[in-house]
């Protein structure tokens, strides 16, 4: 149909399926219930049929034949918004509808001034289904509950009465939070469309990536003010996996890394401002586990009914030994940190206890490393950001006991690094004669953060690159591109370069898009004090584990041997007499 202020051509008849609670003024003859009488099915409307259709309430309309309702000027060029320093749910937030006075199109800046003719909102309503009926709303701003459904779908329905006319309006709300970082909330979506809001925690498990859908949201003003901005990009430390645009649901369909965080950032090799709304945490068939009765309960699993089980208790010993598994239950041993189950060598499930880890302890240990390796252990704790506390000093407590965990376990490692590059370079893992299988590629993310953390002198790179090369670990080090470039750059002798050259692919592409500023930024990084910005370094590790790594990787080897074979002009004093 027509817009219901336009005039219909009175040459022609129309038919129309209306809602059965409308009592209809026109010939029954013209009337037929459609859908057992749900809707009524009214056909032949012409000029003639003075046609009028009322609820018996408030909706009432006809077909218009003989009069042009012109429709304010204003009317399209109406915003929704909604502004505040943070969303609560917990109060409500007030919307302001505002008239632009700059086309949408064409405007630079917003001009939102107030609506001037005789109007008011008489009905309100929004995706989630929720409606109100209004005494005449002439301010045009309205305080409305914080919802899940307004966050995911901003979508709004508003009916405008204008002097004795009536306009219906659609218009996504745009939520500002006037923050100087941009704040996060995730949510999923199960396959039956139920939403769960991450209120509690900044994880979510391996399981909910594979059987939900996943939606950011991000209300920052300047999204508002850069409406060019409207792709963002969603990537861990790794990996780019697609583009997305705001409050819209995406699905991950591979995610092998744990402990990392997911990130929304704007732009892909310059993102200011970004900030960590999540990480991953492997679960497997895992489901809970009661430390007082010292029962794991895992997933239904009817192909499952014996597994080895590998603990490591309190006093930091490992133990292994087959286990049968009883109404999706597992007994545990009491006093352990924290349990793995494993089937022909590969990882199934795991659990930590809260209790945390003496770090001295396990990073003087090549095999209780393999084993919180092999059971997905969160290392990617002691780098995220302390959870929010509303409590200043506790916040604030518990960034230093960060700080000084990451602290002490950069020391741990610096006293030894061999210990932590064979833990985590190595493939296999025994237990007491039981062998499980270690994957490198889904600890590589979280080896190179944590090795690229610390500074090693000459002395100490030549060692582990003599280590890497005994132990044949060169194409697992070229997969820790950030590491292996600092680590070479330490050394500056050519031959090593030129080891790992050879680990690159022998037939490598030249991108149609390189990007040049980016090789030199990243050298220029990589060649700097070490402390180098963290969104600069998301930036290197994220371009060189992509597609085209290979060639940035092998720029960036061959550009530091022309720096390292350049010589050095000494600068010429003159003597004066």
């Amino acid at each position: 149909f027509r817009s219901p202020n336009q005039k219909l051509d009175d040459s022609k008849s129309y038919s129309l399926l209306i809602d059965s609670d409308f009592e209809l003024e026109i010939n029954d003859e013209n009337i037929s219930e459609y859908f057992d009488g749900y809707v009524h099915l009214v056909t032949n409307i012409s000029k003639d049929s003075n046609f009028k259709a009322d609820d018996g309430d408030e909706y009432q309309f006809t077909l218009n034949f003989t009069e042009h309702i012109k429709t304010p000027s204003w009317l399209n060029n109406l915003e929704l918004y909604a502004s505040s320093d943070y969303l609560s749910f917990d109060e409500p937030i007030t919307y302001h509808l505002r008239y632009n006075k700059i086309a949408v199109s064409a405007r630079q800046v917003d001009s939102l001034v107030e609506i001037e003719q005789e109007a008011s909102i008489v009905r309100w309503s929004y995706s989630g289904g929720v409606v109100y009926d209004l005494d005449a709303i002439e301010n045009f701003s309205y305080d409305m509950d914080l919802t899940y459904d307004i966050l995911i779908n901003r979508k709004n329905s508003l009916k405008i009465k204008v002097g004795d006319k009536f306009f219906t309006k659609q218009l996504n709300v745009a939520l500002v939070e006037k923050t100087l970082k941009p704040r996060y909330r995730t949510f999923l979506k199960d396959r039956d469309d139920n939403i769960k809001y991450l209120k509690d925690t900044n994880k979510f498990t391996s399981n909910d990536i594979e059987n939900n859908q996943i939606i950011i949201t991000s209300f920052h003003e300047e999204f508002i003010k850069q409406p060019e901005l409207k792709t963002q990009i969603l990537r861990d430390k790794a990996n780019i996996y697609d583009r997305f645009e705001i409050n819209k649901f995406f699905t991950l369909t591979n995610y092998p890394y744990y402990g990392e965080e997911i990130s929304s950032v704007r732009k892909i090799y310059d993102d200011v401002r970004w900030n960590t709304f999540c990480s991953i945490s492997m679960n497997g068939i895992v489901k809970s586990y009661d430390e007082k009765e010292f029962v794991a309960t895992l997933h239904s699993r009817d192909d499952i009914s014996e597994v080895s089980l590998l603990t490591l208790d309190k006093n930091y010993k490992l133990s292994s030994k087959k286990i049968e598994t009883t109404s999706n239950k597992v007994s545990i041993p009491v006093d352990v940190l924290g349990f793995c189950l494993v089937s022909n060598g590969n990882y199934l499930g795991s659990y930590f206890t809260a209790e945390p880890l003496d770090i001295e302890t396990i990073f003087s240990s090549v095999e209780i490393l393999k084993f919180l390796r092999i059971a997905y252990y969160p290392f990617a704790e002691y780098f995220n950001e302390a959870p929010y506390n509303v409590n200043r000093a506790q916040q604030e407590k518990a960034r230093n006991d960060k700080k000084k965990a990451k602290r002490l376990l950069r020391v741990c490692i610096k006293n030894d690094p061999n210990i932590f590059l064979k833990a985590f370079l190595d493939d296999e893992f025994i237990v007491d004669e039981n062998l499980c299988n270690l994957n490198f590629k889904n600890s590589a993310a979280i080896v190179e953060q944590i090795l690229f953390a610390i500074e090693f002198d000459e002395e100490e790179s030549v060692k582990m690159i003599h280590e890497i090369i005994l132990n044949r670990w060169q194409e697992k080090m070229v997969s820790l591109p950030m590491f292996l470039i600092y680590l070479l750059n330490q050394v500056k002798k050519e031959r090593y370069f030129e080891l790992f050259l050879d680990e690159l692919s022998q037939n490598i592409t030249t991108p149609d898009d390189v990007d040049e500023d980016f090789i030199n930024r990243m050298i220029k990084a990589l060649l700097s004090n070490h402390k180098i910005e963290r969104y600069e370094k998301i930036n290197i590790k994220t371009i060189t584990q992509l597609e085209n790594k290979d060639f940035y990787i092998k720029k960036s080897l061959e550009k530091l041997i022309e720096i390292i074979n350049t010589p050095v002009e000494e600068e010429v004093v003159e003597e004066v007499e």
